[in-house]
């Protein structure tokens, strides 16, 4: 316990100086930290090394990672933006199948060299003034500069799906809709509304292929202007974009998204998917799309409603569109051939 003590107020004599600020040895040093003192404070598990040679106050509710993990780089690299994964963070784009290899804070500065360091990785690129913004107190990419460069070397589901959601959020930007958080009725039907307005989707293409003319020759250029070409931000899950790309590779005719369809109750549904030549819907059920019994009885009347009025039904989840993709394919084939 005597040798607890000491720690405990050299902590404070930390957290008076620091507070939630990330700090190096020699910051601790200019308050009378030593070398020594830090690496008992940090042994006792007081203080948190969260980048080499970069602490922070240990804070159990606030674990190590997001806008701390970029903090602590940044202190390395000062002149970088956050690009990449760590963008996608903070813009609330999906990183289905990237995160577990791209963990560490991502970042781009100018030049050629790119450097992966202990606890971050830095993409040497020159950025224009338009594709830097500013997000949550850092320099950021721009969601469209964002997801290009995920396109360009993510598998094409993850392309597509980050190139949607991407597409999506500059819309419902341009109306004051953020997609991530609208709620009610008036702001979701004001963004369904947008998605589908095509002078509004044409001036999201632009600006996507605005940064890939940047980027004419990278390598995955022609990966990310595929997703683009077929991008679609009507799209309101990553499960629906994905199982979009397995109907494309397919060759299956493509359905109609975002579209409403008047119930037999006379209410307005918007199903996922709508082959109108069929009068099939299409439902993609997600692993959180039905949390409580009230959800899942609300999601029955909704589709007693549907199926009154349209010629046929058919649910697939999310194995059998990622892990599985034939058997959904399968499923909307036989559908469709009912309805010939």
């Amino acid at each position: 316990m005597a040798n607890r003590e000491p720690s405990e107020s050299v902590a404070r004599r930390l957290k008076s100086a620091f507070r939630d600020d990330v700090f190096t040895q020699d910051e601790a040093r200019r308050v009378g930290v030593t070398a020594k003192q830090l690496r008992t404070v940090y042994d006792n598990h007081l203080v948190e090394r969260i980048h080499r040679g970069r602490y922070r106050i240990a804070d159990p509710s606030a674990p190590i990672g997001g806008a701390v993990a970029l903090r602590a780089a940044l202190g390395a690299i000062p002149d970088a933006v956050v690009s990449h994964h760590s963008a996608a963070m903070l813009h609330g784009l999906p990183q289905i199948g990237m995160v577990a290899k791209n963990d560490r804070p991502t970042f781009t500065r100018p030049g050629n060299h790119h450097r992966d360091g202990i606890g971050f990785r830095v993409s040497g690129s020159a950025l224009a003034r338009d594709e830097i913004v500013e997000v949550g107190g850092f320099e950021v990419t721009s969601v469209a500069r964002t997801a290009i460069d995920i396109a360009r070397t993510a598998k094409m589901p993850d392309a597509l799906a980050v190139t949607d959601a991407g597409a999506r959020s500059m819309i419902g930007q341009s109306i004051g809709v953020d997609p991530q958080t609208a709620d009610g009725i008036e702001a979701i039907g004001r963004l369904r509304q947008a998605v589908r307005n095509p002078e509004l989707v044409r001036k999201v293409q632009r600006d996507f292929y605005r940064s890939i003319a940047r980027m004419t020759a990278w390598n995955g250029i022609g990966w990310a202007r595929l997703a683009v070409r077929h991008m679609n931000p009507a799209a309101e899950s990553v499960l629906e974009s994905v199982s979009r790309w397995s109907m494309i590779v397919s060759d299956l005719p493509l359905p109609q998204i975002g579209v409403p369809v008047a119930g037999a109750d006379g209410t307005t549904r918007w199903p996922d998917f709508w082959w109108p030549h069929r009068r099939l819907v299409g439902e993609a059920d997600g692993a959180v799309k039905y949390t409580s019994r009230e959800v899942l009885l609300a999601e029955k009347r909704r589709e007693d409603a549907l199926r009154a009025v349209v010629g046929g039904f058919v649910r697939w989840d999310w194995i059998e569109a990622v892990v599985s993709p034939h058997l959904m394919v399968s499923k909307i084939r036989r559908a469709l051939a009912r309805l010939a």
